[in-house]
């Protein structure tokens, strides 16, 4: 199975300018991490839920009751780390509401965490910014509000969505409000009528911020799934009916792809049950509604998830005339459904379904089976194209389990959360899915090269649920290395591909290619250098040890067409020679009566010049010095 690892810009640094390809990495087989407790023992815990960001980082949220309140707390786990207060101390309070429930939790890409929550009075929430403490809890709505809904955008931007209780009535009404990213609370907006009954809200953005919200609204006569979309940074549209209108509908979902494609879907009781959906394109209008299931036992508890081509995928429970059975669908962007198939095993029973799907299209489902007298939260995954894999259990034998939920990561990873009895003791639990390759952090290196230089290469990564095992480098001329860090030289000219692979503890593999254009060395001399002046001032110097006044040293001055190797060859009383590399054009440097270890005597003598390279040898150039006492 192979999951596309798409590079998250905020999480990577780059130092070069050329061609970057990020191969989709190489996957061992799905890992589940060992479970963790998230909350207390000594407490009853609800419904925990979790949201992931596209760095890796998850949260998660849910309410207990201590003894004495009803509170809602959350635990938080950066890629890579651990989940802080797994067991005690307790997580971080978000309130102490005397009456706190349905928490729901939203999570940016920059790690901004937003929480909602049935408190008192009414719509509860609370914030924390990226590595900071929660704040205050503030009201959101004061009245009488049901089964809230949250979701966020790329931005930062949060959507809210939940049912408010009509005064004086049976009646509800859905109401939505807006926080932007590091700003306050809307006032709540009303989407539906005040006259007619409305539940079961579902908000979805897409990555600009547009929203779409359903529902299930009355028409007078029947239930009917209704939508409204807000536009990002405008108003809602007046609802639209999605389902047909002579019939009832129920639990209304709705999904929206990357290329902001919206996909409904509901269940229809016509003599049964059945479901059905609709679609809208981008900045298009709504399907009519079509069915992916027309025969058959009753079906409930839906759920669908695009991945990034722009393919559905549906779940639902239905019945395989003895007990309950997960079953699923997908259907290809040119909009054909597949008939449908088991997920679960037969004779277990499946209730609770919750599903996702990463942008390659790889799916994870996770439910509740009944096992030997225990209720087992249990999953099964399909790759790309492939189909569903045996079911196997999550949560541990000996305890029921209750209330999945799973949220990825858009790698390939992701977390599941559900609450487990352990005697008298409801305990929320998590489990990560390692499904994909590190993530690289950082990566440096050069988009050129000179041949025969070395080149620095360097790179930086964390898994976001097991560790680093090994970093390996190909660079594309037979020559390997490995190491966060390395260096390499190129021995000829061209254009290579440098590939860096990053594994880890489970075999999950991503890569990275850059090329790198290699030039050739720069070519050494072919012709004879040529010396145009050689001087020496003053001509007279004191021998080494002399207390004349004559000057001690003489300046030399050497003027070469070419780079070399210059020989000094000093011939009189004493002999001695000296070897200056000397650049192209003129060159000076200073000159005593000591050469090296050789003490010129007094005397007169001639010093010849001769500079020779890879070209050849110059001619000779000669003039005098005297050494006086």
């Amino acid at each position: 199975m192979v999951r596309q690892n798409r590079l998250v810009a905020a999480l990577t640094s780059l130092a070069f300018a050329s061609t970057i390809l990020v191969a989709a990495p190489a996957q061992a087989a799905l890992t589940w991490q060992p479970v963790t407790d998230l909350s207390a023992t000594g407490f009853t815990s609800g419904r925990v839920q979790v949201a992931v960001n596209a760095a890796g980082t998850s949260v998660t949220i849910w309410a207990f009751y201590d003894g004495t309140h009803y509170v809602v707390e959350t635990a938080t786990r950066p890629a890579g780390g651990t989940w802080s207060n797994a067991v005690l101390p307790r997580p971080d309070t978000l309130g102490t509401d005397f009456y706190a429930e349905a928490p729901q939790i939203a999570l940016d890409e920059g790690g901004n965490a937003t929480a909602v929550w049935l408190g008192s009075p009414g719509l509860q929430s609370a914030t924390r910014s990226a590595g900071g403490a929660w704040t205050t809890p503030t009201t959101v709505a004061a009245i009488q509000p049901y089964n809230p809904r949250l979701a966020v955008d790329r931005a930062g931007n949060v959507t809210a969505i939940w049912a408010r209780q009509e005064g004086g009535t049976t009646n509800r009404v859905i109401q939505t409000a807006t926080r932007p990213a590091g700003g306050t609370w809307s006032a709540p907006v009303d989407l539906t009528a005040t006259n007619r009954s409305s539940d079961l809200p579902q908000v979805a953005l897409d990555p600009a911020g547009n929203a779409t919200a359903v529902w299930a609204g009355s028409n007078g006569t029947h239930t009917i799934i209704q939508s409204s979309t807000r536009p990002v940074g405008g108003s809602w549209a007046p609802p639209i009916d999605l389902s047909v209108p002579g019939a009832n509908a129920a639990n209304p979902q709705v999904a929206i792809d990357a290329a902001g494609n919206a996909a409904a879907l509901w269940t229809r009781p016509e003599g049964g049950s059945f479901l059905q959906n609709a679609t809208r394109p981008a900045g298009g209008t709504w399907s009519a509604a079509s069915y992916i299931t027309t025969t058959g036992p009753l079906v409930s508890e839906p759920r669908i998830a695009f991945d990034a081509a722009g393919t559905l995928t549906a779940i639902w429970r239905g019945s395989d005339s003895v007990t309950s059975i997960l079953q699923s669908a997908t259907r290809s962007p040119a909009g054909t459904w597949s008939p449908s198939v088991n997920v679960s095993s037969t004779g277990q029973g499946a209730s609770g379904q919750r599903l996702v799907v990463d942008p390659s299209g790889n799916a994870t489902a996770v439910w509740i089976t009944n096992e030997a007298s225990d209720d087992l939260v249990t999953f099964a995954t399909r790759s790309t194209g492939g189909g569903w894999s045996a079911p196997a259990a999550l949560s541990a034998a000996g305890g029921d389990a209750f209330g999945p939920e799973i949220a990825p990561d858009p790698f390939g990873n992701a977390v599941a959360v559900w609450v487990r009895g352990a005697g008298s003791d409801q305990i929320a639990q998590a489990r990560g899915l390692d499904g994909a390759g590190p993530l690289i952090t950082a990566f440096t290196a050069p988009s050129s090269g000179v041949a025969g230089t070395s080149l620095a290469y360097g790179v930086a990564g964390i898994d976001v649920w097991s560790t680093l095992s090994a970093i390996s480098w190909d660079f594309g001329d037979g020559a390997t290395a490995t190491g966060a860090s390395t260096s390499h030289s190129f021995t000829r000219a061209g254009t290579y591909p440098v590939t860096v692979r990053l594994t880890d503890a489970v075999g999950n593999v991503t890569t990275r290619r850059t090329d790198v254009v290699v030039s050739a060395a720069p070519t050494t001399p072919t012709i004879p250098p040529k010396i145009k002046v050689f001087k020496l001032k003053p001509a007279t110097i004191r021998a080494s040890g002399s207390t004349s006044r004559t000057p001690a040293r003489t300046k030399v001055t050497i003027v070469l067409t070419d780079a070399a190797t210059v020989r000094l060859v000093f011939a009189g009383k004493t002999k001695a020679k000296l070897v200056k590399s000397l650049r192209a054009g003129k060159n000076t440097f200073k000159l005593s009566a000591k050469i090296g270890k050789v003490k010129l005597k007094p005397g007169t003598y001639k010093v010849r010049a001769v500079a020779t390279n890879a070209g050849g040898r110059s001619a000779g150039m000669r003039v005098r010095l005297t050494v006086v006492r």
